[in-house]
């Protein structure tokens, strides 16, 4: 092998483990908070559904969390030594959060009260529709084809919350999610 092959061979070795080195963190990251939702869906599910019902509710504090974290967000960077165009980008992603966290908390509720109905595959149904129909796609369009920072990266892959609380009021309106449990 000549040397300018071994070079480039040397430097893709050092690319995929800086990548792994990335990515199994966050990758394993993902799987824990993943199975954590699990068990609390499992967990939560057993206590019944005025349980499921009021942590919905309770989600609603988020949307006032995220009111304070737009307004407030440029005083909250200036907490961590980063440099001005890190304190910018968390600005605008901190701004994307607050766009998107109504929503968000909306399908929180919506989503309880549809399992509390006992037809918990309807909402498995309405997320994977939402994330890997509208937001997985998006997501890479985005980053991958559009190469858009991550701010509108992260609101444009959030929209598949848009579109899992129109599916999620379509189902609620309809009631048939509603079963005796």
């Amino acid at each position: 092998m000549d040397m300018g092959k071994q070079k480039m061979m040397e430097g893709k070795k050092a690319f995929q483990r800086e990548l792994l080195q990335i990515a199994v963190p966050v990758t394993l990251q993902c799987l824990m908070q993943s199975s954590f939702s699990v068990v609390d869906q499992i967990m939560t599910g057993q206590l019944g559904s005025i349980s499921i019902a009021g942590i919905g509710l309770g989600g609603k504090f988020a949307s006032i969390y995220s009111v304070v974290a737009a307004a407030f967000g440029k005083y909250y960077v200036l907490i961590f030594r980063a440099e001005d165009d890190v304190r910018q980008m968390t600005g605008y992603v901190l701004t994307a959060y607050a766009l998107v966290a109504p929503v968000k908390v909306q399908n929180m509720i919506l989503g309880g009260i549809l399992r509390s109905g006992g037809r918990t595959t309807f909402v498995m149904i309405i997320d994977m529709i939402g994330t890997w129909i509208f937001g997985v796609p998006l997501g890479l369009l985005t980053a991958f084809v559009f190469h858009l920072p991550i701010a509108s990266v992260y609101f444009v892959l959030s929209m598949e919350e848009c579109v899992r609380l129109i599916i999620s009021l379509a189902v609620f309106r309809k009631k048939k999610w509603m079963q005796t449990l």
